[in-house]
């Protein structure tokens, strides 16, 4: 079924997958993911996150707005908000939280403060009611400036706002659309710390692996991929593919009034998608990716194509 043509929305892709892969856990499907899903929020009028080093909080606060402007076009991965990425096929949404104590929330955050976490968790909710066969999973991949009490009660939140829809942490193989469906549930949430080991409905960091080339090379990016592939992994984790390369110093200076999606993210897209063409999914094959500005070289309809090539 190679070339398969998606003939429905990509908002209810989920749906209308073939049987064989409704029936096959989750971690072995091909699922579309944005890098750092919610980095949209950011502006240059926001505050320096704490994710930032030292330096870097030191400078912007020296340079002022043209500083924090220049942050802003090196940090922002992605244009669509929460709403149009999911609208768009996206499935798994990478979330990095503060606690921001200037407005005593949670925040989504990627070198600037971002948009309170509850804001984008509800209309990740919205979405799922409008959908009620699609699946997400949440990745809260990092943390910044969170005490325990802090994680206690964004956990509280998580399972307030979504509740009887989560998937509780069981044995991988048992998790399918098949089996979600049957049972209501629709979220799949990852917490990357270990306060989970007091809270079974959330699924701990050993389940998910995401190798990073730590790159802004997309040769070598590219390389890394080929040889990722090539070893193989475990099927018994979710794992991540991520497209991305990474603005070193050098990257950024020498094309300083760019930014990261002029100057990296689109070029790199092409070749991403073309590499993710020919590949198949299953325990050593593709399962998660993410990419900047996912609406970039046909990415999600793409990757939502190899679960019928599987067929």
């Amino acid at each position: 079924m190679a070339g398969v043509k998606l003939n429905y929305k990509l908002a209810d892709w989920m749906s209308h997958l073939p049987v064989s892969s409704v029936q096959t856990p989750l971690n072995l499907l091909a699922i579309p993911g944005s890098h750092n899903t919610f980095s949209y929020s950011i502006s240059p009028s926001g505050d320096v996150g704490p994710d930032q080093p030292q330096w870097i909080q030191d400078l912007t606060r020296m340079f002022g707005t043209a500083g924090k402007d220049t942050l802003c076009r090196w940090a922002l991965t992605q244009n669509l908000n929460v709403s149009q990425q999911l609208e768009q096929g996206i499935r798994y949404l990478d979330c990095r939280v503060c606690w921001f104590s200037k407005t005593q929330d949670f925040h989504f955050l990627h070198g600037l403060i971002g948009a309170k976490a509850a804001t984008g968790l509800d209309e990740v909710s919205a979405f799922l009611v409008k959908h009620p066969k699609e699946v997400i999973i949440l990745d809260f991949s990092h943390f910044y400036s969170m005490s325990n009490t802090d994680h206690v009660n964004l956990l509280t939140m998580l399972t307030d706002k979504f509740g009887s829809k989560m998937c509780p942490y069981i044995d991988m193989e048992s998790v399918t659309l098949e089996m979600m469906w049957e049972h209501g549930l629709q979220v799949l949430i990852i917490y990357q710390n270990d306060i989970v080991k007091e809270h079974l409905t959330f699924w701990p960091r050993t389940t998910i692996r995401s190798p990073w080339a730590n790159t802004s090379s997309i040769p070598d990016l590219m390389s890394f991929m080929d040889n990722q592939y090539k070893s193989g992994r475990t099927d018994n984790v979710f794992f991540g593919w991520q497209g991305v390369v990474t603005p070193g110093m050098a990257t950024i200076v020498s094309n300083f009034g760019s930014s990261l999606k002029d100057t990296l993210a689109i070029k790199l897209a092409p070749f991403f998608v073309s590499w993710l063409k020919d590949k198949k999914t299953g325990c050593h094959g593709i399962s998660i990716c993410t990419m900047d500005f996912i609406e970039q070289a046909n990415y999600v309809s793409t990757l939502i194509e190899l679960n019928y090539n599987a067929c």
